[in-house]
């Protein structure tokens, strides 16, 4: 994925600046163009198809374990996308960073 994005024009860099989502894939933040982004990585198709399918259509919750969790974006909308084992998570609106993300990852899957 960071190939993917270095291709769409993106900087980008490794950080352990992050926020750990409810998603059982193993968590990697990224900045991008100076942006955080959390990418989280599946040893499965199936383990990431399943937890995309928990993320609410605006991205605002999470469905995980029979628990809706609410996550608390007040400033920033969420977008979600999901390609093969990977799902990465933006809370923010720079057009570059979502730009650089649909180029890697294709449309949003959650949010707005």
């Amino acid at each position: 994925m960071i190939n993917q994005l270095h291709a769409a024009g993106a900087n980008v860099a490794t950080t352990s600046d992050g926020v750990q989502l409810p998603l059982t894939g193993s968590e990697q933040s990224l900045k991008v163009n100076g942006e955080l982004v959390e990418v989280y990585i599946y040893e499965s198709t199936g383990a990431a198809n399943a937890d995309a399918a928990g993320i609410s259509p605006d991205g605002q919750t999470i469905k995980e374990d029979q628990v809706i969790l609410t996550l608390n974006i007040s400033a920033s909308p969420p977008h979600f996308y999901k390609k093969d084992l990977l799902i990465a998570f933006y809370s923010g609106s720079t057009s570059a960073v979502l730009n650089a993300l649909q180029s890697a990852l294709g449309p949003e899957i959650a949010g707005s």
